[in-house]
């Protein structure tokens, strides 16, 4: 089964409302049998977002199909409720585990316009979506990954809508993304998971794709804001695979997934992914952990799935 971690963008609604928005709805406080209260995130979504929509961008449905659920992209005007068209994922799942998806990680989901002075409907341009990805070589082609057509060939450029972008995590087995562009994509609405696809709605609350997907556990020290750690003693562990985390709701074991760690402090790993590492006889540090996501994002620090923790012994 393919797993889909959705990302909206969503620069719309203000980022500290929606965080606060976001915690509320996913958190909740629990009594650690000694009188204290002990917040945790992500145990169950108690309300869903809702919002008015542009009748300009599309908006992205699904449905119960017996097992499965498809995926739908439609138009907001209540004039035209009836239209949608599916959200080929599977295609885009296929290309993305092809030896063309190493190279070419990215597939857009995009209208092309003939012309710079085109003018056309929401409606046509979402009728006639195409699946797109620019096939890596010394010439680039922009290519139609559902029938292999050269849509266009560098140094040619042509004007577009992209509505959203998938890729694939590559270090995280049978984990992929889509992220929705804001500006004309619309999803205000959990999609329940089928037979072949599941799927999360990455929220403020929990932060970017990194966040999600490097969600530690930390033994004998705290995290803090800003990725810092306080440790009182001279030897603290770091969980990836609990079940508070990404991976470790996946039932993946370290086996699964490979972390890269950088540190300039001693460690040592475990079988089951534990990383305890020791001070010696420093008082600060650094840890960053990092997982392999695809030839593009791994280039750019803000896009790589990596969290950089600094240390601090007290």
């Amino acid at each position: 089964m393919a797993h889909w971690l959705i990302d909206t963008g969503n620069t719309k609604r203000g980022l500290f409302f929606t965080k606060h928005q976001d915690i509320s709805s996913n958190g909740k406080l629990l009594d650690d049998g000694n009188g204290n209260l002990v917040p945790v995130l992500g145990e169950e979504k108690m309300f869903k977002a809702h919002s008015a929509v542009d009748p300009r961008n599309l908006r992205i449905t699904s449905e119960q199909d017996g097992s499965d659920v498809k995926v739908y992209m439609g138009l907001t005007r209540s004039e035209n409720i009836g239209f949608k068209v599916p959200l080929d994922l599977d295609a885009i799942k296929t290309f993305l585990d092809s030896d063309e998806g190493k190279t070419s990680p990215t597939v857009f989901v995009s209208y092309v316009f003939a012309n710079k002075d085109e003018d056309i409907s929401t409606r046509t341009a979402v009728e006639n979506h195409k699946y797109i990805s620019k096939l890596s070589k010394n010439q680039p082609d922009m290519i139609d990954i559902k029938t292999s057509e050269v849509l266009w060939t560098a140094p040619d450029s042509k004007h577009v809508i992209n509505y959203m972008f998938a890729g694939k995590v590559s270090g995280i087995p049978n984990t992929y993304y889509l992220c929705l562009n804001s500006f004309r994509t619309e999803l205000y609405e959990d999609i329940p998971s089928g037979d072949n696809h599941s799927f999360e709605f990455l929220d403020a609350g929990f932060g970017t794709l990194k966040n999600v997907l490097l969600r530690p556990i930390i033994n004998n020290g705290s995290l803090l804001d800003n990725d810092i750690i306080i440790a009182p003693k001279a030897e603290f562990s770091i969980n990836l695979y609990s079940n508070k985390g990404y991976i470790g709701q996946r039932s993946l074991t370290a086996s699964d997934v490979t972390v890269n760690v950088k540190t300039n402090l001693t460690y040592t790993k475990a079988e089951d992914g534990l990383l305890t590492f020791n001070f010696g006889d420093k008082t600060t540090g650094y840890v960053s952990l990092h997982i392999a996501s695809n030839s593009l994002l791994d280039q750019d620090p803000d896009l790589s799935i990596r969290r950089t923790f600094t240390v601090h012994r007290g």
